[in-house]
């Protein structure tokens, strides 16, 4: 955390969310919110709150994202990660329902076009959402809303894989009247929008664009050094005024320690994933894997670039 500290001095670090125990798609989302207090809507107790560090941290930046969004109007801020397996969704969702419980409007959107997962997180229908809204011929995006029982200041849209092109929908004038027409509506006061991993992927920059400050996620032990540098960097050359990112950082497990390879392999999961028109490169990339894995166990190679020599001279 020090060395992320240090490293970032200049940029925005708005919280530190500690490790939260079972949170996966096998746990039900309304557990694991009973477990750090959302059902309790007494934010009058301070025993209870001060005692629950984990609802304190979310709290935490929640207080930092306000002191950034002191005007009145509907702010849009982009939730992305270096690399796919950092907690970005469920961060995205732990941070939408805090703000929700401290009386504000929140709209969460499912903005991952690639591999959405919102829905399966909260349990929610994904009939229709954002790919509907930025590829119908006329939409009204308030018919794509939903809520959760509980949560009224909370409105969620997710998004279907339908096999379309993400970066022309995103890049859409659909996806600019979408925000306009949301911004002009005046009925949030916030709007995260969950995005994919900036790391190879160009859709989170095409969100940022229309986004007033971007939230990085940096999870300890989880994403190599090098690869956060990278993010940081694309994201600043992206950025056409001043504007810094906000850093979260996150505990995605107690020890977690991401290799060379299972970034390979969670990268062109995500890249590849559902899009029928390269479901063979995925099944190509997955053998790949499987055999760099085994070879790597084999012949106790430590280091990527060596292995591939040794793998591709076999």
């Amino acid at each position: 955390i020090k060395e992320i500290i240090k490293n970032y001095e200049n940029f925005s670090i708005l919280g530190i969310v500690p490790y939260i125990k079972g949170v996966n798609k096998n746990i039900s989302l309304n557990e694991t919110l009973k477990n750090i207090n959302f059902e309790n809507n007494n934010l009058e107790d301070q025993e209870k709150i001060n005692n629950n560090i984990k609802l304190e941290s979310l709290r935490n930046i929640y207080t930092s994202i306000k002191k950034l969004s002191n005007e009145k109007k509907t702010y849009f801020f982009n939730i992305t990660s270096s690399i796919p397996e950092e907690g970005k969704t469920f961060l995205s969702i732990l941070i939408s329902f805090t703000f929700s419980q401290m009386g504000k409007k929140v709209l969460l959107v499912d903005s991952d076009l690639r591999k959405p997962k919102i829905h399966e997180y909260l349990g929610i229908k994904n009939e229709q959402g954002l790919t509907e809204i930025l590829s119908e011929d006329r939409f009204i995006w308030k018919n794509y809303t939903q809520q959760i029982d509980g949560y009224k200041n909370l409105n969620i849209i997710t998004t279907n894989n339908l096999g379309l092109d993400p970066i022309g929908l995103l890049s859409s004038e659909k996806f600019d009247s979408f925000i306009e027409d949301v911004k002009a509506s005046n009925e949030f006061d916030f709007v995260f929008m969950n995005t994919t991993p900036v790391i190879g992927l160009s859709d989170s920059l095409l969100v940022s664009n229309k986004s007033d400050r971007d939230f990085l996620i940096i999870s300890l032990d989880k994403v190599p050094k090098n690869l956060t540098y990278e993010a940081v960097k694309i994201l600043l050359e992206s950025y056409e005024d001043e504007k810094l990112p906000g850093i979260i950082i996150n505990q995605v497990n107690e020890s977690t320690n991401l290799n060379e390879f299972e970034y390979y392999d969670n990268y062109y999961s995500y890249l590849f994933s559902q899009n029928k028109y390269q479901i063979n490169n995925l099944e190509i990339i997955k053998k790949l894997s499987n055999k760099l894995g085994n070879f790597k166990k084999e012949n106790k190679f430590k280091n990527l670039k060596d292995i591939l020599k040794k793998f591709f001279k076999k």
